[in-house]
């Protein structure tokens, strides 16, 4: 299978679980890295908080995504990957 098919057949996959650019870009961003909250990812991504948040609500009922309140600033909520999640990016990052 040359990279060409491979990364059509990750686009299909992700397009059948209906998962769009923004949460593509969700969990490569945070599954490179430490948690980030809702600010840094739309920084990161280019689009605005409340869009990141309507992308992070649909992870987060496919159980990609975990939400966890900072302990010092409770305004702050830190988004990481569920294991699940973690082997999704895993599948993205073998087949891309």
């Amino acid at each position: 299978m040359t990279r060409e098919e491979r990364i059509a057949l990750v686009n299909q996959a992700l397009r059948v679980a209906n998962m769009n650019e923004t949460c593509i870009e969700i969990i490569t961003n945070v599954g490179m890295g430490e948690p980030l909250v809702i600010q840094d990812l739309a920084l990161r991504s280019g689009v605005t908080a409340a869009c990141i948040t309507r992308s992070c609500d649909a992870l987060a009922n496919k159980k990609l995504i975990q939400r966890t309140r900072d302990k010092a600033d409770k305004r702050r909520v830190f988004i990481s990957l569920t294991p699940q999640g973690k082997r999704l990016l895993e599948k993205m990052v073998e087949f891309g």
